[in-house]
């Protein structure tokens, strides 16, 4: 069953409080990183990422060294930084790893250690994957995970619901685009089967069109702006950007939720 991320912040302590590994899945861009690396804030521990699709043994395991004829691994920085100090280990797409790879976390996230180093005690493994029961998750690149695997983790199915994330852009991102969305809930982010190649909208690429038009002062209630719509086009597709850009434009006569809530307005 998913959960909203409200849910999962609520459950989540439970977990930490064993030092036990957590996986998150869901679809791309729906803020798994941005929960875990705001949990890691909270608890005041300072977040280790390593993107396991992008490692090989030797980039999980280390080098080996011989002393006095007995062979040991000397490990990768990321790995002694979570031995010696309590930090938030975060394993990004660990179904696009390799299977070598991924037999290396599992013993990490079962036994908590590696090659013979040991995590350190206030150590917590969050993982990541794009994988799960969801709308799309059949056109993702990634590896099952068998019972075994997934069985080393508590794993949470992910579903954001809009108020996530207007919760959360509510002090990131531009007014007009919380706005937008808070009034056009349809284009946050593409619910169905995508097209090949065709650029939809996310909860990411809007916080990033956000940033690249807030950074520039090109928002602006009432006019319309070519280079907004084509910066919109490029992050969240021709259909959102379209709808934006007459929102933006015809806002001053836009009645929006809060207008009939607060004011009274029809």
């Amino acid at each position: 069953m998913a959960v909203d991320f409200a849910t999962f912040l609520n459950v989540a302590p439970h977990i930490i409080a064993g030092r036990l590994p957590i996986l998150i899945r869901g679809r791309h861009g729906v803020g798994k990183s941005e929960v875990v690396y705001m949990i890691a804030k909270n608890m005041g521990l300072p977040v280790v990422e390593r993107r396991a699709s992008q490692m090989t043994e030797g980039d999980l395991l280390g080098l080996p060294t011989v002393d006095e004829g007995v062979t040991s691994f000397c490990p990768p920085d990321w790995f002694a930084t979570a031995c010696d100090n309590g930090v938030v280990l975060f394993l990004d797409e660990v179904d696009r790893a390799t299977l070598e790879v991924r037999q290396g976390i599992f013993e990490l996230c079962d036994s908590r250690k590696l090659a013979g180093h040991a995590l350190h005690p206030d150590t917590l493994i969050f993982a990541a994957v794009n994988g799960g029961n969801h709308a799309g998750a059949a056109s993702y690149q990634v590896g099952e995970m068998d019972p075994a695997e997934l069985d080393r983790y508590t794993v949470f199915d992910v579903e954001p619901s809009v108020d996530d994330w207007l919760s959360w852009a509510q002090t990131n991102c531009d007014a007009l685009v919380t706005d937008f969305i808070r009034n056009n809930v349809e284009h946050l982010e593409h619910n169905d089967d995508p097209e090949p190649n065709k650029v939809y909208p996310s909860r990411r690429s809007w916080a990033r069109f956000s940033d690249t038009v807030g950074r520039g002062g090109m928002l602006e209630a009432g006019s319309s702006n070519p280079a907004v719509f084509s910066l919109a086009s490029a992050y969240l597709g021709f259909e959102a950007a379209v709808a934006f850009n007459d929102f933006v434009a015809n806002y001053s006569k836009v009645v929006t939720v809060s207008d009939i809530l607060d004011k009274g307005l029809t």
